[in-house]
């Protein structure tokens, strides 16, 4: 699902970079990671966005403004089109 995300995303001219978080503490290369974009988006298919709370305190000061939320979560399946079409307002929203 998340490489179908990318792909609707690229498909608007988007440049995409992902980085998969797969325990705690944070390993030093996400912070690398959120260092070297302009934007960050924590994807999480829930409604409280963990994560993303997580990584803000984690990470030091400077670098907070550029890490943004999108956490979703109907009780289905995830669907990659919903999930773009959330990240695509999340985009909009920041920029405004």
């Amino acid at each position: 699902s998340i490489q179908e995300i990318d792909d609707l995303l690229e498909a608007t001219g988007m440049k995409v970079s992902q980085c998969r978080v797969r325990a705690l503490p944070l390993h030093s290369e996400i912070e690398a990671f959120i260092e070297r974009h302009e934007m960050i988006i924590v994807l999480e298919i829930n409604r409280d966005g963990q994560l993303y709370t997580i990584i803000r305190k984690e990470i030091p000061n400077h670098l907070v403004p550029k890490v943004h939320s999108v956490a979703y979560s109907d009780g289905m399946p995830p669907r990659a089109q919903i999930y773009a079409d959330k990240i695509l307002e999340k985009i909009e929203e920041v920029r405004l």
